[in-house]
């Protein structure tokens, strides 16, 4: 597991690709535009987070294709209106995080991976013929370490679901979760004021 949530970065290093082991990153909450190509040689990644970023459809690279045990992939809170092809070739992904991005239309590559069984489109301009109220009230699926405070405002009262315990967590609960720092009354509105207290 590599975390690097949290931390203001702006661009990885190539040699990321070097880590040939590595099962889990989590790069949720930086300011990252893009995602070097060489991501796609992490070919044992079961779990890719990159929300609350920056992330653009031309910042993913077609690399990502070739992450075939990939499972679970985060990609909300970003500036993304489509995918690249290749993720046609993630066989194995069984989760999808596509919440508050800028998607129009999805790609029609989807319905050809047989192994999802979540797609969170939440938030997302899609056009009526895209998704249902109801089927769009049914992908509520944020990570608990995702409560920060652009979260918070952009998801509302919605409810959170745990991604590997499936409890849903109420917005009342929410506000007191465990571990969660809040910013005093004068500090910046913005999800750098809010952190995730070591424990």
């Amino acid at each position: 597991m590599l975390d690097l949530s949290c931390n203001q970065i702006n661009k990885l290093p190539d040699n990321i690709g070097n880590l040939k082991s590595l099962t889990r990153l989590d790069l949720r909450s930086n300011k990252l535009q893009a995602l070097p190509q060489s991501i796609g040689n992490l070919s044992q990644l079961t779990y890719l987070n990159a929300s609350n970023n920056f992330l653009t459809a031309e910042g993913l690279p077609p690399s990502i294709g070739s992450l075939t045990n990939l499972k679970t992939l985060n990609l909300g809170l970003n500036k993304l209106n489509s995918l690249p092809p290749t993720f046609a070739g993630l066989h194995a992904l069984q989760v999808l995080k596509l919440f508050y991005n800028h998607f129009v239309v999805l790609p029609e590559f989807l319905k050809g991976l047989s192994s999802l069984t979540k797609l969170d489109i939440k938030g997302n301009p899609l056009k009526d013929q895209e998704v249902t109220e109801e089927s769009e009230d049914k992908v509520i699926l944020v990570h608990e370490s995702l409560l920060c405070k652009k979260c918070r405002k952009k998801c509302g009262g919605l409810c959170i679901e745990e991604e590997t315990g499936g409890e849903i967590i109420e917005e009342a609960e929410m506000r007191t979760y465990p571990g969660l720092m809040v910013p005093n009354s004068v500090a910046k509105l913005s999800q750098d004021q809010w952190r995730i207290r070591k424990r």
